[in-house]
């Protein structure tokens, strides 16, 4: 037991590295902000496409290129996730009216079983899910 004891801290201090690096996050860096503001604004033109963008998303995107132009990785990530986060929210929004209008004019042509599917996916605010159910019901 007494040897077990001694060996444990030192599989410990090989294994992270003698000064302990391996337990640190690594900072952000350039090809880091510079993917994040990519995956923003490819969300950002989702969210545009459908009609549903955001006051503030594009700003949080200005954000993130102004700080990624400074060397602020870290701060750009974040502003930039923040955008790609608002305009998923955005997008999931305007399906969701979407799915909400089609059910409310075009829902009694559907059956009761597609209608409760519907209903369920609606009540979980999934607009995705929600839009595709109620345009594959109506395809039928």
């Amino acid at each position: 037991m007494i040897s077990l004891l001694i060996l444990l801290p030192f599989c410990w201090i090989t294994s992270a590295g003698a000064d302990g690096d391996a337990a640190r996050p690594v900072a952000p860096d350039s090809a880091a902000a510079a993917a994040a503001i990519a995956r923003a604004g490819a969300a950002i033109e989702a969210a545009r496409a459908l009609g549903n963008l955001w006051l503030e998303t594009p700003q949080q995107l200005a954000r993130a290129i102004e700080q990624n132009g400074r060397g602020n990785y870290s701060d750009a990530v974040n502003a930039a996730e923040r955008a790609y986060e608002e305009a998923r929210m955005a997008e999931n929004q305007a399906k969701l009216e979407r799915a909400r209008y089609l059910f409310e004019s075009e829902g009694t042509r559907l059956g009761a079983a597609e209608r409760d599917t519907v209903r369920a996916l609606l009540h979980t605010n999934d607009g995705a899910a929600a839009l595709r159910a109620m345009q594959d019901a109506l395809a039928q």
